[in-house]
């Protein structure tokens, strides 16, 4: 129709109808570029948000990592605290059987401290990751990998606990251990512990582990090295924590809340 319609003003000689005819196919190609260019932007959009939202989980999943780790780590020093003054002489201020049950915790390690990073991980192994419009997200996100993963490659916690745990478990029975384990290990380790030991052995293990000069020096060690750890987890979630702002004020942007 618009052809035929173009074919009679130029056959007319109308120049004025054919200026008119041309003004309206240029504006009508250009508006279609453009809606096909606003509708790809807003494809991109929907997929940034949608990575986005995947980012933010995958973040708030790790900060309720570290958080927990910095809550065991913490329990495990005091713990240890108290195993020093038990083998530096004070007198306990718990009984026997919690006194033998604080020990064993106090050997106790924590792994499974890592960061989440599914999404990015997927966006950077695609080539993807400029998806992600926020550079300085991105660029927070791969310094916090590289962060994390220093820390993991330096960290001598595991092998500063070894020689006291080993020599504190070497002490108390088997049986006793695993009883302490059921009872006082994991989310109980932070109250004391309603268990039935033999007196008789709790004394004796307890007299062994005091007289074993070893001991005291290995515990030693693995405090430092808890302090230490304790300080990455601390730095670590600030970082993390900080990262998780950013991307839910990115969100904000795209009027996405993602909840907590």
């Amino acid at each position: 129709m618009i052809l035929r319609r173009f074919t009679k003003h130029v056959t007319d000689q109308n120049w004025f109808a054919v200026g008119l005819d041309i003004i309206v196919v240029v504006v009508g190609i250009f508006l279609g570029l453009q809606v096909t260019e606003w509708n790809e932007m807003r494809k991109e959009r929907d997929k940034e948000s949608g990575y986005l939202i995947r980012m933010a989980e995958d973040v708030k999943s790790t900060l309720t990592n570290w958080e927990t780790s910095e809550r065991i780590y913490g329990n495990i020093y005091k713990k240890g605290l108290v195993a020093m003054s038990f083998l530096n002489g004070d007198k306990p201020s718990i009984d026997n059987i919690q006194l033998l049950a604080t020990l064993y915790v106090s050997t106790q390690s924590h792994g499974g401290i890592y960061i989440i990073d599914d999404t990015y991980d997927e966006l950077s192994s695609s080539g993807q990751l400029n998806l992600i419009s926020n550079t300085v997200i991105r660029k927070d996100f791969r310094s916090l990998i590289e962060y994390i993963e220093r820390g993991r490659s330096g960290n001598s916690i595991y092998n500063d606990n070894i020689s006291y745990r080993n020599a504190i478990r070497s002490i108390i029975p088997i049986e006793m251990q695993m009883q302490i384990r059921r009872e006082c290990s994991g989310r109980k380790s932070y109250l004391p512990c309603e268990i039935n030991l033999d007196p008789i052995l709790v004394k004796d293990s307890l007299q062994q582990i005091l007289e074993n000069p070893t001991i005291k020096l290995h515990l030693n060690i693995y405090m430092q090295s808890l302090v230490i750890e304790e300080t990455r987890v601390k730095r670590s979630i600030a970082r993390i924590s900080e990262l998780n702002e950013r991307i839910q004020e990115e969100l904000l942007r795209y009027d996405v809340i993602n909840e907590p």
